[in-house]
């Protein structure tokens, strides 16, 4: 009697991995490559992609292992054709898949500005970026000597085509001077010298009588307070 043909049989694999797991061979799976095809943040769950698993192709959706705890961190969408290492709990993908990182490829290379400035830490986003504090949460960006009291800090440079800062208080200045910025609407109290009330009647006829004497127009002797708001101002700040 003939043998019967395993030929065009599907092979099971499960009896396969029984058969070749033995001490030294373990035929789990415990990370792959994967390319994105889908993105979604979840408002419970977090954000979560479906990526084509490589080289096999196979179709899975995996959490993703953002630097996210404790109401602090970032997050940061993907794209899809993002590449990824895709990590499986305990080499079981019942468990779940997880995104581990996010990897460079030919058709998502660094910035050019991490290229020319290779020593560099380099920031890099196409999209809007917003940090978000809560009360009682403070960001600092500072510059501070390195090592010798004799070394200069670093340098803090801003540029942008507009800048907005909106904010109760604004204060600019070094280690002894604090700028105050004036805005529109702001009220302001003044003190008019005497000859800036010479537009008055009387003092119009007090100048007058001086120089129709031959004198040189008097110091002011008198001040006049008054009080007002800015109506206009310059949109561009200098502190020095």
């Amino acid at each position: 009697m003939a043998r019967r043909s395993t030929v065009g049989r599907t092979p099971d694999t499960a009896l396969l991995g029984r058969a070749v797991s033995f001490p030294g061979i373990d035929p789990r799976t415990w990370v792959s490559y994967g390319i994105v095809t889908a993105y979604a943040l979840d408002a419970a769950e977090g954000p979560f992609v479906d990526v084509t698993l490589m080289p096999s192709r196979i179709q899975e959706t995996a959490r993703v292992g953002d630097s996210w705890a404790s109401g602090d961190g970032v997050v940061i969408p993907f794209d899809n054709g993002d590449e990824v290492l895709v990590g499986y709990p305990d080499g079981d993908v019942s468990y779940g898949l997880v995104v581990l990182k996010r990897m460079y490829s030919p058709s998502d290379l660094p910035p050019q500005l991490a290229v020319d400035e290779p020593e560099a830490i380099v920031v890099n986003s196409k999209r809007k970026v917003i940090v978000q504090l809560h009360d009682g949460a403070e960001l600092i960006v500072q510059s501070v000597k390195d090592g010798s009291e004799t070394a200069d800090p670093g340098k803090i440079t801003v540029i942008g085509k507009d800048i907005l800062v909106t904010a109760d208080n604004i204060k600019l200045g070094g280690d002894l001077l604090t700028y105050k910025v004036a805005r529109k609407d702001d009220s302001v109290a003044v003190t008019l010298d005497f000859n800036t009330v010479s537009a008055i009647t009387a003092a119009q006829a007090v100048i007058a009588a001086w120089i129709g004497a031959g004198s040189p127009l008097p110091k002011p002797i008198i001040s006049i307070p008054a009080t007002g708001s800015i109506t206009s101002g310059s949109d561009v700040v200098y502190a020095k």
